[in-house]
């Protein structure tokens, strides 16, 4: 950064500024040359007196170069590292989740594995290779999974049709699915299957 108090970043312009600065005349004779110092009337300087104010600045710029490239191989090393690392995480991830898979299949084997299992299994691993026990466990760890937790119904699922009538006042009670507007109405042994015959019969609302 450049500072014109404190002439922070001119230090080689002021060099430059400060050397002798000379003039020419020329003799009444017209036959020589004088030469003298004058800063205020002078026009020329010492060409190996600039040339170290030169050297200077190109010293002092190529000691900030090297600096930058000794911290540019750094950085680089360092977002190779980074990259390096990034990819050990990745497989580590992966491994550990094969791995959690696997004991998920293992714990299934030793609560549920009988005979039956393991002869469906192994007649599936002949046809289909070793990789195939595997799909075989996979399908009942999600149909137990079904079981255990079988899928909440949402507002979605009990959202009724309008009635014939276009009307939208409709719902389903005590096995009856009806209109309060008009009073169309499906019976049925149960509200679930009231509801569907529902909305089977019934198109939905346009938006």
């Amino acid at each position: 950064m450049r500072n014109i108090k404190t002439r922070e970043g001119f230090e080689f312009w002021d060099k430059l500024n400060a050397l002798p600065r000379f003039a020419f005349l020329l003799s009444p004779s017209g036959k020589s040359v004088q030469k003298f110092e004058d800063q205020a009337m002078g026009n020329w300087i010492d060409v190996h007196e600039a040339q170290k104010v030169v050297d200077q600045a190109q010293d002092e710029i190529n000691q900030f170069r090297a600096e930058r490239d000794a911290l540019q191989l750094l950085l680089n090393q360092r977002d190779e590292q980074n990259h390096s690392l990034e990819q050990r995480r990745q497989a580590e991830q992966q491994a550990c989740q094969a791995a959690e898979k696997h004991a998920e299949r293992y714990l299934w084997l030793l609560a549920n594995a009988d005979l039956m299992h393991w002869e469906n299994m192994l007649r599936c691993a002949d046809l289909e290779g070793i990789e195939s026990i595997n799909q075989f466990i996979d399908a009942a760890i999600n149909a137990a999974d079904e079981v255990d937790n079988p899928r909440q119904a949402t507002d979605s699922d009990w959202r009724m049709n309008p009635c014939k009538q276009g009307h939208r006042d409709v719902g389903a009670a005590g096995g009856v699915a009806h209109c309060y507007t008009c009073d169309e109405k499906i019976e049925a042994a149960t509200t679930q299957e009231a509801f569907e015959r529902w909305n089977a019969t019934h198109p939905a609302a346009q938006p």
